[in-house]
């Protein structure tokens, strides 16, 4: 029998954790999108929480990076830090050819280490020889998302040289089904896992979720989800099969954060300092009449000679018609700048390519 082993409280897993799945806790692995397109099997379209921005189009993320060119995702890799990529979709072997550049590039740009899995529904391989080209490519892990009539197409991966697992959300009410599904991945010799992942509610899933009945027991997990998937976990200790429990928080919280807590370290200003978050936090002064945002590029230098304030501590930003620097200095100029008729105060930014003000603390 396996013990149930856990991580910070927050993923639990019998076994041993997938090789992809170290990386991801860590923020250590780069979210490629290849495509939003997808043949929507009937058995997960409808739970599918991929925004209406990018379902059904054929777009490409880094990230949150919108892709261009192969330099755009070297860069995105170089500025995380990243050991490794995820690659998802939509379904990413819609475009078979684009993912296999995508794997080589990657293999090549950063050597054999660095580590890439995969997720599939398996629902347009038509052969093996599909597989075979990417592990030939350099793929380390393919994750399956099957209905039924595919399965026979997890046995074909094992004839591969990839770590062969499977990844599907805890739906409330299939317990059976899930049960049923994971003693026949256990009965497959060469598949090493499934990563069970709790079910979350958003926009672009909430209706169809809302018509089964399925409710919310906080703001995005699903009522049920998470009780299910331990009582998968404890009944599931005497098989071969790895099992993996990963809950919203993880996924929502620490992989991200970590993830940008890589990418914020190496994109920061010199008066930008970092959240437990992965946010930019720093000080922020503006004005609310358009007439006076002009004005704001002279009062660094009116600051930075009346209170002496380093050059390098404060700047003008005129994208967002604000000065903004290090906070250490707020709490001494504050009367000054209000006494100008100007506001101050604390932000937290995001610290992707797409910088928004996730917070702000007036003084």
């Amino acid at each position: 029998m396996k013990k149930i082993k856990s991580i910070e409280q927050h993923t639990y897993y019998t076994g041993n954790l997938p090789e992809g799945c170290k990386y991801c806790l860590e923020g250590s692995k780069l979210v490629l999108f290849v495509t939003g397109l997808c043949p929507n099997p009937e058995f997960c379209s409808w739970y599918c929480p991929l925004s209406d921005k990018r379902k059904g189009h054929d777009i490409i993320f880094a990230n949150d990076v919108e892709v261009h060119g192969d330099e755009d995702i070297i860069k995105e890799v170089n500025l995380m830090e990243a050991k490794g990529a995820g690659i998802t979709g939509g379904e990413p072997l819609v475009k078979l050819d684009r993912t296999i550049h995508y794997i080589k590039l990657l293999k090549k740009e950063f050597g054999t280490k660095f580590h890439i899995h995969l997720y599939t529904t398996g629902t347009i391989l038509e052969n093996k020889k599909d597989l075979f080209a990417l592990a030939e490519a350099g793929l380390d892990e393919i994750r399956f998302h099957t209905g039924k009539k595919d399965r026979r197409k997890i046995e074909w991966a094992t004839e591969t040289n990839m770590d062969v697992g499977a990844e599907i959300p805890v739906l409330p009410d299939k317990f059976d089904e899930i049960m049923e599904y994971i003693r026949y991945l256990d009965s497959i010799e060469g598949v090493k896992f499934i990563n069970l992942n709790e079910l979350e509610m958003c926009d672009a899933n909430s209706e169809e979720l809302k018509k089964k009945n399925y409710t919310l027991k906080d703001l995005t997990s699903v009522k049920g989800s998470h009780e299910l998937a331990f009582k998968i976990l404890k009944q599931t200790t005497n098989l071969d099969l790895n099992v993996h429990y990963c809950t919203a928080f993880v996924k929502g919280g620490v992989q991200l954060r970590n993830r940008m807590k890589r990418r914020a370290k190496n994109t920061k200003t010199s008066y930008e300092e970092i959240s437990d978050e992965g946010l930019f936090v720093k000080a922020v002064i503006f004005s609310q009449n358009q007439d006076e945002q002009q004005n704001l590029s002279n009062l660094v230098k009116v600051l930075v000679k009346k209170f002496g304030i380093p050059e390098k501590m404060i700047f003008y930003q005129p994208l967002k018609s604000r000065i903004e620097l290090h906070k250490d200095f707020i709490n001494k100029i504050a009367d000054f700048i209000h006494e100008q008729g100007y506001i101050c105060g604390i932000v937290e930014e995001w610290s992707g390519q797409n910088r928004f003000d996730v917070t702000f603390t007036p003084i």
